[in-house]
């Protein structure tokens, strides 16, 4: 297991008493009536987010949420129970209930847990959560600044700062335990140019799974400036002739058209339940022969990437469409039972009080 499997295996078993045995007995009732299937997801999340506009700090706000979800899969049912109390006595009403929800009436042997290694695309100790808020406004004030020196009808500037730190540990009826921990950090700046009566607004921003070395590399001047640039660019912008042209889109976000176009629709579930487009379709011609889709879940300190889904599984380099030829789906345990296929590692989930489903990453 890497650092961050460790790293959030002690961090339950210190801050909640929650160790290998733990685990084990709440799988056993979870499985008590049955299940063909159970898993154990524990989350822990810290997060804050400081908002900055017309030059003063708007809001500032700290979060922390934890809790443990128990799925148990009979077949295509579902049994889904969680609770925010990760006290014994809470988390076995959880299991129970999860249990009688997919009943079959089975009782399932003991459960021995092994470690699994999980990957390392990110660092654990990258975290921004821990920073000062002064430090985080201090970058704020240096992105407001420079927006507004860069052209003088920068009129507005609203600048957000996001992060949270996640511990995760999942344990899994196959014998199966495996952790993370999770930083990730955002930084968004709207800029508004005013000449006149004409008033045009750009944002622009970043972020990934890192620290406060991500400001290393993409300092919240340049930022704040490329977010300026657009909102001035837009003053001399023409109107774009009717009709039907050819499009260029640039890498970045363009990737969103790609995403709601085609991304959904090969997500496994929507294919399961006979619902997208792409059901059946695999091995056919769906696309260009110049148009290959990959998902990507392995890419170093990006946002979407994860050292394990929220199954346990590890991400991978998944080819959708190769030469317009639809390869697969986007996959989740479920799926993959039903197609019969090998887990892509898409198995996400909103937190713990959701159960997975295959989702892009």
């Amino acid at each position: 297991m890497t650092d961050a499997g460790r790293i959030a295996e002690s961090f339950f078993h210190d801050c909640y008493g929650i160790d290998e045995a733990a685990a084990a007995s709440l799988l056993a009732t979870a499985m008590s009536r049955g299940g063909e299937h159970a898993e154990l997801f524990f989350e822990h999340r810290e997060g804050s987010n400081i908002t900055f506009e017309q030059q003063a700090v708007k809001s500032a706000s700290r979060s922390t949420t934890q809790g443990v979800g128990v799925r148990v899969i009979q077949g295509d049912a579902i049994g889904y129970a969680y609770t925010e109390d990760l006290g014994r006595d809470a988390m076995r009403r959880a299991a129970d209930t999860a249990a009688r929800i997919a009943s079959r009436g089975d009782k399932a042997p003991p459960v021995d847990v092994v470690h699994f290694e999980s990957a390392n695309f990110y660092q654990p100790e990258a975290s921004t959560v821990g920073v000062a808020p002064a430090g985080k406004v201090d970058l704020i004030r240096r992105a407001d600044a420079a927006a507004r020196a860069l052209d003088a009808s920068i009129a507005r500037v609203d600048v957000n700062f996001i992060d949270e730190l996640k511990h995760v540990m999942i344990v899994t009826s196959d014998g199966r335990i495996a952790g993370d921990v999770q930083p990730l950090v955002r930084f968004n700046v709207s800029c508004l140019s005013e000449r006149g009566a004409s008033r045009q607004t750009a944002r622009w921003g970043g972020g990934g799974r890192m620290g406060m070395a991500y400001f290393d590399g993409h300092t919240p001047e340049s930022l704040a400036q490329e977010a300026a640039r657009q909102a001035v660019v837009l003053q001399s912008a023409i109107e774009a002739p009717a009709g039907s042209f050819p499009v260029v889109l640039a890498a970045g976000d363009s990737g969103i058209l790609l995403h709601e176009a085609i991304g959904h629709g090969l997500e496994a579930d929507f294919n399961r339940k006979k619902t997208s487009n792409y059901t059946d379709q695999v091995g056919n011609l769906v696309a260009s022969e110049l148009c290959t889709v990959v998902d990507d879940g392995t890419i170093p300190d990006s946002r979407g990437s994860i050292n394990i889904d929220d199954e346990g599984n590890r991400p991978g380099y998944n080819t959708l469409i190769e030469d317009g030829v639809l390869r697969g789906y986007i996959q989740d345990r479920m799926s993959t039972q039903h197609f019969g296929v090998a887990p892509t590692g898409n198995g996400r989930r909103q937190s713990f009080r959701h159960y997975p489903m295959p989702r892009m990453t």
